[in-house]
Formats: structure tokens, C-alpha cells, sequence
């Protein structure tokens, strides 16, 4: 793994289950809660891909992906830096951080760091400073 840290400029995604959505279809914290095994949230690092547009880079993600996507869920988009500001600035103390975690299935993957599964503020947090959902298929 290289576990290089993600731009501030780039963008994330985190697929957003159907049981983790709002009654409005918008990412809940549920979507960006961990679970006790998990060291860090998992997302995908869109500009991986190179200087292509969103629905491409889309693409890649839903090609590499290794979870079955419900044809009701969704991708949420997060711009790093803007999270990394709003998650410090509206905890007060929390660094969080978005790490490149590729693995030989999933190039793109990489990790949300810096907060664990009882953090329901970062999870807060995370779902508001979404700035683009889409469709999983």
C-alpha cells in the first residue's frame, strides 16, 4: 500500500447504501460510520483516473469497486481539502485525514483516517459536506 495522502484539490466517493440514505435520498452519518473492525472509511480517489470528467471517473470506480452496488444507492462526492477544513473546523479538535489505500482489485481505494466508529460527529459532519451524489449503476 502506499498510503499517500490524497490532494486537497481531488475528490473522494463513498458508495452510500439504501439503508444509509434519508427519507430525502441524501447520504445520512450512517453512511460514513465505521464499523468497530474498521481502521479507517473507505472511499475512491476519482482523480486517480487522470484528467477525465466525473461520469468517467465514475465509471472507472463502479468498474473496479469490490461491493455489489444497489441499484438504489448512491455515490457521494466529497472534495478532500474542504472536508479536511470543515471536519477541523466544526469538531474543534478532530484531523482526520484521506489516504491513497490501493489494493490489487481497487487502484483507486483509499481511506478515510482520524476517527473511529463512535464518532457520530465526524459522521455528521462527513454527510454534510457532501458535494455531488449519483446514481450507482
Amino acid at each position: 500500500m502506499s498510503e499517500k495522502p490524497v490532494p486537497d484539490l481531488d475528490h473522494i466517493s463513498r458508495y452510500c447504501k439504501p439503508t444509509t440514505l434519508g427519507e430525502d435520498g441524501q447520504p445520512s452519518r450512517t453512511s460514513f460510520m465505521l464499523k468497530p473492525s474498521e481502521p479507517f472509511l473507505s472511499v475512491n480517489w476519482l482523480e486517480y483516473f487522470g484528467d477525465i470528467g466525473r461520469e468517467e471517473q465514475l465509471a472507472e470506480i463502479r468498474r473496479y469497486v469490490q461491493l455489489e452496488l444497489a441499484s438504489t444507492g448512491k455515490l457521494a462526492v466529497l472534495n478532500v481539502g474542504k472536508t479536511l477544513k470543515y471536519v477541523h473546523t466544526n469538531s474543534g479538535i478532530i484531523n482526520i485525514s484521506v489516504l491513497h489505500e490501493p489494493t490489487p482489485e481497487d487502484p483507486s481505494h483509499s481511506g478515510i483516517h482520524g476517527y473511529g466508529h463512535e464518532d457520530d460527529l465526524v459522521a455528521d459532519l462527513l454527510a454534510e459536506v457532501v458535494q455531488e451524489i449519483y446514481p450507482t449503476k
